[in-house]
Formats: C-alpha cells, structure tokens, sequence
C-alpha cells in the first residue's frame, strides 16, 4: 500500500520486503504446525498438574497452620 501512494523505489522495495517478510510467517508456521500442535496438546495437562500441585500445598500449609510444632528435645 506504502508503495502504491507514495510510488516510488524506495516504497516500492519497502513493501516488497513486507510481503517476502509475511510470506516466510507462513513458511515458518506451516513448517513447525505439528510442534505448534504439540505444544497445544501439552498445555492443558502442564495446566491440570499445576493445579494439583497448587491443591497440595494449599492442604499442606493448612495443616501446618492448624497444627503445632512439635517440640523436638536434644538428648
């Protein structure tokens, strides 16, 4: 669009090099989908995980909060 306002090389090769930058975009996602999908895939369960272990420790420091140290005596 550049190009077609200002009509000249400059914005003529300035818009050239957008597109070639677009085109490779492409190129870079079609050639990586699958690890795009993968990593789809993974991040629901990465999710579930962290929210278990969030759970846990949630019960582990209200247990530690409702219970007392023990007293440990040295010998």
């Amino acid at each position: 669009m550049l190009s077609a306002i200002l009509r000249s090389q400059v914005a003529i090769d300035a818009s050239v090099r957008i597109m070639r930058a677009f085109v490779e975009m492409r190129h870079f996602a079609a050639d990586n989908a699958s690890m795009f999908e993968q990593i789809r895939a993974v991040e629901p369960r990465q999710l579930e995980r962290q929210r278990t272990t969030d759970e846990r420790l949630e019960h582990a420091f209200d247990y530690m909060e409702t219970h007392d140290t023990p007293i440990r005596r040295v010998p």
